[in-house]
C-alpha cells in the first residue's frame, strides 16, 4: 500500500502559533484499493477528529454511501488518470448522450486531449448513473501515471479561522472540513484567531469575556440536551477550523492571482502566499 503523505508545511501563518498550511501528496492514491482507503480515511480522520480512523475499511464503506447513495466528497481527493483507450473501454455506448459524464465535467484534459485526470467520486457517480461499466472501479494507475498526475493534483490542509475560511471556499475546488456537527468542543477544544486590531479596538479583557461567555453558553446548551450541531451556532466566526482542498493548476493559479493581491484581506493573503511557497518546493 502506498500512503498519502505530507510533503511540506508553513507553520504559524497568522503569528499566533496556531494557523498553518500543509501540502500533501495524493498523486498515488489510486495505485490500489488499499491506497484509496488510506487517502479517503486520512481526509475523514481530520474531519471527524479521529486519527485512529485512518485505513479503516468500515469508515471507507460508510463514506461510500454517505448521502442518498452517493459517496462522500472525500472521494474527490483520489485522482484517476485515463487515456483514450480506457475511455472507449469503460464508457457505455447506449447511455443517454445528453448527460455529461462527471468524469469529463470534473476532468483536466492532458496530453493534447488524449488523456484526462478526474477523481474517484466522479467515477463512482457515473457508474451509478449507468454511464460507465462497473469494471472501471478496478482501474488503478501505475507508478508512472501517478508521477505524471502529481503536478495536476495539488492538495493542501489548512488550519484557519471560520471568517477566512468562508472567503477561501468560494473557489470551486474539492473541499472537506473539520465537522463541528459531529466534533463537539468536548472532543476537540475550540481555538480562536484573535485579530490584533479587534483586540485593541475592544480591549483584551472585553474580548476574552465575550469568548468565555460564548463557550459557557455552548457548554450549557450541550449539557441541557442540545446537540453539538445546534449548539455550534453559539461559537463566534473567529473559531479555528481545518480544511482539506484539492486544486488543479488553473484553479490554483486563479486563487493565487486573487488572494495574493494587496487588496485581499490580510489573513487570506497569508494563506495564499504559504500555498504559493509550498507549490514551489518540488
Amino acid at each position: 500500500m502506498i500512503e498519502v503523505k505530507k510533503v511540506g508545511e508553513v507553520p504559524d501563518i497568522f503569528g499566533d502559533g496556531i494557523a498553518y498550511v500543509e501540502r500533501w501528496d495524493f498523486s498515488k492514491a489510486n495505485m490500489s484499493h488499499e491506497s484509496r482507503v488510506n487517502a479517503i480515511t486520512q481526509i475523514a480522520s481530520v474531519c471527524y477528529a479521529n486519527p485512529n480512523a485512518v485505513n479503516r475499511e468500515s469508515l471507507y464503506d460508510r463514506l461510500a454511501a454517505e448521502s442518498l447513495g452517493l459517496p462522500s466528497s472525500s472521494f474527490e481527493f483520489v485522482p484517476m488518470y485515463f487515456n483514450q483507450d480506457d475511455m472507449h473501454k469503460y464508457l457505455i455506448e447506449d447511455s443517454d448522450d445528453k448527460i455529461m459524464p462527471n468524469i469529463f465535467k470534473y476532468a483536466v484534459f492532458v496530453e493534447d486531449g488524449n488523456g484526462l485526470i478526474t477523481n474517484y467520486r466522479a467515477v463512482l457517480v457515473d457508474v451509478e448513473r449507468g454511464i460507465l461499466h462497473k469494471e472501471v472501479l478496478d482501474h488503478y494507475n501505475t507508478e508512472e501515471e501517478c508521477a505524471f498526475m502529481a503536478p495536476f493534483c495539488l492538495t493542501y490542509k489548512t488550519k484557519i479561522d471560520i471568517a477566512t475560511a468562508r472567503q477561501f471556499i468560494r473557489h470551486r475546488v474539492s473541499w472537506q472540513e473539520l465537522s463541528r456537527r459531529y466534533v463537539s468542543g468536548k472532543k476537540m477544544a475550540f481555538e480562536f484567531y484573535i485579530d490584533k486590531e479587534v483586540e485593541l479596538a475592544v480591549s483584551p479583557d472585553a474580548l476574552q469575556n465575550f469568548l468565555d461567555t460564548a463557550l459557557a453558553l455552548y457548554d450549557m446548551a450541550c449539557a441541557n440536551g442540545c446537540k453539538a450541531e445546534q449548539a455550534r451556532r453559539l461559537i463566534p466566526v473567529g473559531m479555528y477550523t481545518i480544511l482539506w482542498s484539492s486544486w488543479n493548476p488553473q484553479e490554483f493559479q486563479n486563487m493565487l492571482n486573487l488572494r495574493t493581491d494587496h487588496h485581499a484581506q490580510r489573513e487570506i493573503q497569508h494563506v495564499a502566499n504559504a500555498m504559493k511557497h509550498l507549490s514551489k518546493e518540488d
